[in-house]
Order: structure tokens, then sequence, then C-alpha cells
């Protein structure tokens, strides 16, 4: 059990009278008071494991399915991009293939880039002979049923998508032209980005109204950079990025959905312009990144965002020792919680080449240490 300030006691006593009231506390209630910075019985506790590791935790703990394992592990949350999330059906155009496969999704965007859907533009007048998609492509009858069985099941429902940003354009037009882009042409720039909003304002505006206000979660995220360095100066990504992410953040916030938005990379200089634009959820903070000082953001943002992750992937997870993955999870929570927003998780997937023992350790750890 860790120490808490004396200052916070009381606060934190009330906050611990969550455990006694005859209702138990749910995940998604967890998640959600974590969200208002609340002190709550224990910190929230995200998932964020890949399917092999899944496998072996399976095995370890002799169940058979991921509801069983988040049962078992005192799982609250998980990242945005699956589990919690629920998504319309996609009937439109057939997706482009590669070598026979599937490999492109509706925008025509590949995963290892070897398709960029607006590589070939030049201009303004090329933007009318790519195939836009249409909110008319998606079936959303599914939409308000499947995030009631979600709440049903005791964790927080998702839609949506918001990635218009950066990273969005590189996959369109590629590293080279994307970067370039804004230097050379602004207004062809925001011509693309401008028709791209134009389509998720409607998307999700379908989207929004389908889940009839049974929905928690509002998903998205923009890689701004790498680990050390944004993709381009923050000037830029304040013109041509920040208006279209604030137009389809301001949709999803007036409808009471809060704001999930993920970012692995540096994202040094840009946090005030998260909170403009109404970020809520911030993940997965890696402290090994430029400008994602643990203890600065709980100091400057603390008040502002609730982080999600956190714990060292990288130097940790994978290469430490069961008490450096002890240490790890502890440094972490001390930093954020109480004072801050927290949903204590990795700071990038857990792959199969962290080992078993390890995981255990961080879910063990985080349920213990993370108690009031």
């Amino acid at each position: 059990m860790r120490v808490i300030q004396f200052y916070k006691i009381d606060e934190m006593l009330k906050g611990c009278l969550i455990k006694n009231m005859t209702k138990a506390i749910t995940s998604r209630e967890r998640v959600l008071l974590a969200l208002e910075r609340k002190y709550i019985d224990r910190v929230p506790i995200g998932f964020e494991v890949s399917e092999p590791l899944v496998e072996k935790l399976c095995q370890y703990f002799g169940v058979s399915n991921y509801l069983e394992l988040f049962k078992e592990l005192d799982i609250d949350a998980f990242s945005i991009w699956r589990n919690s999330y629920v998504s319309p059906k996609y009937i439109g155009p057939e997706l482009k293939k590669l070598n026979g496969k599937i490999a492109c999704d509706f925008w025509g965007i590949s995963f290892h880039q070897e398709v960029l859907p607006l590589g070939f533009a030049q201009d303004i007048a090329d933007l009318s002979k790519y195939q836009w998609p249409e909110a008319s492509w998606f079936d959303y009858s599914n939409i308000e049923e499947d995030c009631v069985k979600v709440k049903e099941s005791g964790y927080v429902s998702a839609i949506g998508e918001g990635g218009i940003g950066i990273q969005f354009a590189i996959n369109m037009r590629g590293y080279q032209n994307a970067l370039i882009d804004p230097l050379i042409d602004s207004d062809f720039t925001h011509a693309y980005m401008a028709r791209a909003c134009d389509f998720f304002m409607e998307w999700n505006e379908k989207w929004i109204t389908a889940a009839n206000g049974e929905a928690d979660m509002f998903r998205a995220g923009d890689e701004i950079g790498a680990n050390d360095r944004t993709h381009v100066a923050g000037d830029q990504w304040r013109e041509f990025y920040k208006p279209y992410f604030k137009k389809v953040f301001k949709q999803a916030k007036d409808n009471d959905l809060k704001i999930w938005f993920h970012c692995c990379g540096c994202m040094d200089g840009h946090f005030d312009d998260l909170v403009d634009i109404g970020v809520d959820l911030l993940d997965p903070i890696p402290d090994y990144v430029m400008g994602n000082n643990h203890k600065k953001l709980a100091a400057e943002y603390g008040d502002k965002l609730c982080f999600v992750g956190g714990v060292d992937t990288v130097n940790i997870m994978q290469k430490g020792s069961v008490e450096d993955v002890e240490n790890e999870v502890k440094r972490v929570i001390d930093i954020f919680y109480p004072d801050c927003g927290l949903i204590i998780g990795t700071s990038q997937q857990m792959t199969e080449d962290v080992p078993l023992e390890n995981a255990i350790a961080f879910f063990k750890t985080a349920l213990e240490y993370g108690k009031c």
C-alpha cells in the first residue's frame, strides 16, 4: 500500500468509501471518474497486449478468452483501437487488393505504403480524380446495440474517427510529399485536408447519431512526430492540421463524448494545442520520447489531461527484470496519481518479446500498488 501525502488524506478517504458502497464500482465508472480526476478505489488498469502474449497469459491463468482474462487481471480499459471500440460495417466499393489479398482500407491506404492514394496529385484540380470515400459506404445499424453491450459488460464504449493530422497526410501523400506540401503550396494542402475533413464530419455525424447517446469516448490520434522530433514545425501543425482536429472534436464534444487521443511520438510544444482542441485522455506518454518528461507533464497538465500508459515498454518491460517492472509501475503511479487522472498502462503495446513474468508483474503491481 502506498503512502498518500497528508494534505490529501481527507479527500482520499472520501474516495475510498466507494469500496464500501453496496454496488461495486465498474471498470467503466472507474475510468470515467479517473477522467474527472476523482479519487477512487484504485488506479484504472489499461490493457495493450499483442495476440501471442495474450495467448501466453490466457494459458498461464487458465482462461480461454479476452473477457475471462480481463476479469482475472482486473482490467479496466483497453487501447481505444479495439475491444470497446464500436464501428459501422463497411458496405462500400470493393477494397483494393495487392498480390490478390485485401491490403488497402477504404481510403486506399496500404499498411506499408505500397499505395499512396493521393501520391499522384500535383494540384487542387487533381483532387477530383481521386474517389473520396462517402459516409453512405457504411452501415450504422449495429452501433447503438453494440455500445450498449460494451457498457453492460462494465466497460467504456468508444466510437468515431478523428485521425486528421500529419499522419493522415503522410498515409495519403507519402512522407516526403506530406512534409513538403505545406512549404510549397499551402492552398493545395488546405484543399485536401478540408476535403478529408468534410468526409470525417459527415461520417462521424452518422456514427454519433446512430449511437443514440450510448457511447462514452471518441477515438482520435496523430503521430505528430518520431521519438526525437516532430514531423513538421509547430506553426505548420497549427496552421494545416489543428483547425481540422478542432472542428471534428467540437462535433464529438457537442455530443458529450470524451476525446481519447493517441500519439506515441514526439508532441513537444503541442500539449497546449491538445488541450485547446479538446483532448481529454492522452495515450501512451512514453517518457523516452522527447518532451514527455513525466514529472513535467503531471505538474503542468495534470489538471487538464488524463494520462494513459506511461510504463516504459522498450527499456523496462522488454529488457528489465521483474523488480525493474515493479519499480517502474510504482514510479508512474507515484507521479500521476492521485493528483492527475491516470489509466496505468504501457508506453507501447506489450509484444511477444516482453517476458511473461514481466507482463504478470506489471498487472499485479498496478493492481496492488494502485489501491487507495
